[in-house]
């Protein structure tokens, strides 16, 4: 509803707006689970989920290669991911995986990420033989 009247020029809708969704009893079921959940810590919120491509900076070959998550593993060490690489042929080979821990540090959710930190690695690695 307050979307329907956003919309029109002539409806002043002072702020703040509280916007209300309905639901089935369903889904408040679930909601109501979820928060239940969430306040024993046993909801857990992944950064990526199998099925994604994620993007590994692999800074000595100056590359970056994508690979596809194929599994994850909850431990109290941390979220570990195994993936596996597509090479150009089509076939999949188990490539182990990735710590959660190199989540923005040598594994990116996209490639814009990882191509911004392989540039970054290399202005470094040319600042050092330029240094040396």
């Amino acid at each position: 509803m307050v979307e329907s009247l956003e919309q029109h020029e002539n409806v002043n809708i002072p702020e703040p707006v509280f916007k209300a969704k309905l639901l089935t009893d369903g889904e408040v079921d679930r909601w109501e689970e979820y928060k239940c959940l969430e306040k024993q810590g046993k909801l857990l919120k992944l950064p990526c989920a199998v099925g994604d491509t994620v993007y590994e900076v692999q800074d000595l070959r100056e590359r970056i290669q994508p690979y596809i998550v194929i599994s994850v593993h909850v431990s109290s060490c941390g979220n570990l991911y195994g993936w596996e690489l597509k090479d150009g042929k089509g076939v999949y080979s188990n490539v182990n995986g990735f710590s959660e821990y190199a989540l923005g540090k040598s594994v990116f959710l996209t490639r814009e990420e990882a191509e911004v930190a392989l540039k970054e690695s290399g202005d470094i690695r040319q600042q050092d033989r330029h240094n040396s």
